[in-house]
């Protein structure tokens, strides 16, 4: 009966595919018309003129400056036919004054009952779309966007690099949205005061106007702009005709005040676990514009909460996970400040590095993140090509409070800190040279013993340079790193030791753990080799980090000791060819070695995507991973011998301009040992019920068979003794969000997301001969004459030596993980750039031993876990002086 079901679905499926891809394709007969005869296909020009009667943003364009003169119509199509005729008509007018820029758009549409009015929020790409883009430093590298959706929300990014979109800016400008009844209009105002550029008598910017059309997948343009490029900006047409108008010293505040009360479960005998607590607090951002079309970003007593917090992981290895940076003050102008490896702003304000040591009925109060007392940056770029990025913080000395029979005491869990990151880069020849540099420093003052764990300093720096040519199809680009950290002998001796690092491998002659240095200094470099334009692509890739390499303190890189080669060559297609809309197919290959002259890793894939022109589609990607040897296996162990695996991956889904949408993700490996596993299923939706409210969820299941998870070390006789187990890893997550636009500027939205992990060890092992080409020589597994599992110590007893006594003693590593976090936000912008929040954000958490439940009891267990509850005011209130 259910492969039945599953098999009519399956076929409604095809059904539908197949009739959506004859509708998409007679839509595309529509519009094939070539543009290859048209003279000079890339050179437009607008010529602006001055108003002095500026116009009322109400989205009606009935103003006098919205006169008939000096209007121009979209004439490109860029998808889905590259160079094609536009399928409806659009056109446009531009006015300035002294302190805005004024832009008018008039949208026909020959189906105006279907023009897309979702709302949504700030930032988020659906429904019908116009927008300009203006390159006022005119370098052909960078722009500042500002859209509309048809809905009235806004949309606005800073383009970078010609190609790498930035969303998370969030400028002050006005736009409003009307209808006509064969039309949708807009009206922009942009102050002058959200773009940079220096002060000249008369200005030419690189400028763009654009619209989507969300039921057709269609982008109009005002001038040519090939989808076969892989940088656009450099493709921009010129606005002409500004004069008179100065880079503006502009300052913006936005001070704001947050009422918080946090519930959660009272503890007996436990001073700090009452059942709640609240707070009230103030602080202020601000930004000053800089003459020269700089930034000065200020912020006293932030408040870096995160209104969604970061998804739930498990990790099996020893390294650290990654998360994305949320916070919007490092998120502003990161473009600049960014360089690989040296730089991940969440160290800045991370949770504190030291937790003391409790015996039985002692109890402790610890900070759950680092005050940032204070924090400036300065970035922007100069009409010559030159860019600055310069940040420097202070976190404060944290400390937490330990409650023992005798007392309370304080003791320091983190030390004051400054934090330092340096970033300039010079373009040349619009941006085909560009070079630069990059420094970083972490000064910690340690007046604490038990802190002598962590360096007293940390300096990282480096040099890249990017070379285009072939109108940017092709790149270099190379780059390199240094690192010096220095400290106390405790604190580089933990460096060493730490997993990015492991000098203590056995068998690795180059490496040594030296407890008597005071300091490491070490580099890294990248090469690339790039063609990212047309319709063949490729890129060749070698990068390495030394032995002593150390970016931790401000950067992110989990492993060092590593020299990284890839390859990659594919052939992508970006117009429609029969039932297909775009495709691609790559091949890549890829190896780690070690400085040792390990070979880690090597593998070779293939990897192909194809949309239908009904945008439905389907992704493949098959990979071999040949025998290899792992430093990470056995955490600080030898290198041990990996036998292969293929890894087959697979995602396909539906229109997401539908009411009704879905996709599937499907991951599977298959190892050559015949035991290890391992599969990824995820399904996910999104109904809009209507244009104001809709329902999006995501159910995830990873099953992990491991026959090789190590579990500890253990000494015997001066030896290390490396046990392993076969691991059976079960996770189960659930993300649903509701998201309800009352307007553009008012909104509800829920996100909640059960997660379980449950993992269950068995036949536990140790390490024999980790480098034997035969499989089961590496390791010996315990019979049931060898190995007992007590019930009272929950442990199991391993008789090594077969005396009928226990040499070791492992405690059972089973374990059960149940989460559940939700927040509910209502957020009103009452002005432009002024907010309120409403937040209650829930969470329940549990750690146990390992349990065998169904999803449904899982659900069950996890909302019998007693919740803690965060309920959050906050206001803001931006202005100008």
């Amino acid at each position: 009966m259910k492969e039945k079901i599953l098999l009519q679905l399956i076929m409604i499926s095809f059904i539908s595919c197949c009739t959506e891809i004859i509708a998409g394709e007679n839509y595309l007969s529509a519009g094939t018309d070539s543009t290859n005869d048209r003279s000079n296909p890339k050179i437009r020009t607008y010529v602006t003129t001055r108003t002095g009667t500026p116009p009322e943003i109400d989205g009606k364009l009935d103003d006098e400056c919205w006169s008939p003169e000096n209007w121009h119509d979209f004439i490109y199509q860029k998808e889905p036919i590259d160079g094609g005729i536009p399928t409806e008509k659009t056109t446009f007018k531009v006015v300035y004054d002294d302190d805005y820029i004024y832009t008018a758009i008039r949208a026909y549409d020959s189906e105006p009952e279907k023009i897309s009015k979702i709302l949504s929020a700030r930032d988020k790409f659906i429904g019908d779309l116009v927008g300009i883009s203006i390159d006022s430093y005119l370098d052909r590298r960078t722009a500042f966007e500002f859209d509309l959706t048809a809905a009235g929300a806004k949309m606005d990014l800073i383009i970078t690099n010609g190609n790498e979109l930035n969303f998370n800016w969030n400028p002050i400008w006005d736009g409003i949205v009307g209808f006509e009844d064969s039309a949708w209009t807009v009206e922009m105002r942009v102050p002058f005061s959200q773009l940079r550029f220096l002060e000249k008598d008369e200005h030419t910017w690189g400028f763009m106007v654009w619209r989507w059309i969300y039921r057709k997948g269609e982008e109009d343009d005002w001038g040519y702009n090939p989808i076969s490029k892989s940088t656009w900006v450099d493709q921009y047409g010129d606005i002409k005709g500004l004069t008179g108008i100065k880079s503006p010293s502009r300052i913006e505040l936005l001070p704001y005040t947050l009422g918080k009360y946090h519930s959660f479960k009272k503890e007996e005998g436990n001073p700090f676990k009452t059942g709640h607590d609240k707070n009230i607090d103030f602080g202020l951002d601000g930004k000053i514009g800089i003459p020269g079309g700089f930034n000065l970003d200020l912020t006293i007593n932030p408040d870096f909460g995160q209104v969604e917090a970061d998804p739930s992981q498990i990790s099996l290895s020893s390294y650290e996970l990654e998360y994305e940076e949320k916070r919007p003050f490092f998120i502003e102008g990161n473009d600049i400040l960014s360089f690989p490896y040296l730089y991940y702003p969440r160290r800045i304000g991370h949770v504190p590095s030291y937790s003391p040591t409790l015996a039985q009925n002692q109890f402790v109060e610890k900070p759950d993140k680092t005050t940032i007392l204070s924090a400036a940056k300065i970035t922007g770029k100069t009409n010559d090509g030159l860019s600055i990025g310069v940040l420097e913080s202070v976190t404060n000395k944290e400390i937490a409070d330990v409650q023992t029979s005798t007392g309370r005491h304080s003791v320091t869990v983190e030390p004051l800190t400054n934090y330092f990151v340096g970033r300039i880069q010079k373009e040349l020849n619009r941006g085909n040279i560009i070079y630069g540099a990059a420094l970083t420093a972490v000064n910690r003052k340690i007046d604490d013993d038990h802190l002598n764990f962590l360096p007293d300093a940390a300096y990282t720096g480096g040099l890249d340079f990017t070379f285009k040519w072939d109108d940017k199809n092709y790149s270099l680009y190379a780059a390199a790193l240094f690192s010096y950290v220095k400290g106390d002998k405790e604190a580089i001796k933990q460096i060493q030791l730490s997993p990015a690092h492991y000098f203590q491998r056995p068998d690795a002659d180059y490496l040594e753990v030296d407890e008597n240095k005071t300091s490491l200094a070490g580099y890294g470099a990248k090469i690339e080799l790039r063609k990212s334009g047309g319709y063949w692509r490729f890129s060749e890739s070698i990068k390495l980090f030394s032995t002593n390499f150390e970016v931790n303190d401000i950067g992110y890189l989990p492993q060092v000791d590593r020299i990284y080669q890839s390859s990659d060559i594919g052939y992508l297609v970006q117009t429609p060819v029969g039932i297909v809309r775009n495709y691609s197919v790559f091949l890549n290959q890829g190896s780690i070695w070690n400085f040792g002259g390990d070979n880690y890793e090597f593998k070779t894939g293939l990897y192909a995507n194809i949309t239908f022109v009904n945008r439905w589609f389907v992704n493949f990607d098959l990979s071999r991973y040949f025998n290899s040897l792992s430093p990470s296996l056995i955490w600080g162990g030898p290198l041990f011998k990996m036998d292969g695996y293929w890894n087959y991956k697979m995602n396909f889904g539906s229109d997401h301009t539908r009411q009704l949408s879905f996709s599937f993700e499907y991951e599977n490996r298959f190892y050559d040992d015949d035991v290890s596993k391992y599969y990824h299923l995820s399904p996910s939706f999104t109904y809009r019920i209507t244009d104001a409210l809709s329902f999006s969820g995501n159910v995830y299941y990873d099953f992990t068979r491991n026959n090789l998870q190590y579990i500890e070390t253990q000494q015997s006789g001066g030896k290390e003794i490396y046990f392993l187990g076969k691991i059976d890893q079960d996770v189960y997550g659930i993300t649903a969000r509701v998201s309800f636009y009352i307007t553009p500027d008012l909104s509800i939205q829920y996100y909640g997301s059960p997660f379980s992990a449950a993992r269950k060890y068995s036949s536990i092992k140790k390490v024999t001969d980790p480098l034997a080409n035969n499989y089961n020589e590496r390791f010996h597994t315990y019979n049931q004459n060898e190995i007992q599992y007590n019930n009272i110590a929950g442990a199991y007893l391993i008789d090594n030596d077969a005396d009928g006594g226990a040499d070791f003693t492992i405690h059972n590593p089973d374990m059960s993980f149940r989460e559940f976090r939700s927040n509910f936000v209502l957020k009103w912008e009452y002005n432009p750039g002024s907010t309120i929040y409403l937040v209650w954000s829930q969470n329940r958490s549990a750690v146990s031993g390992h349990e065998s439940l169904s999803p449904g009891q899982i659900v069950n267990r996890i909302f019998d876990i007693y919740p803690d509850n965060i309920f959050i005011i906050k206001l803001n209130h931006w202005f100008s002086l």
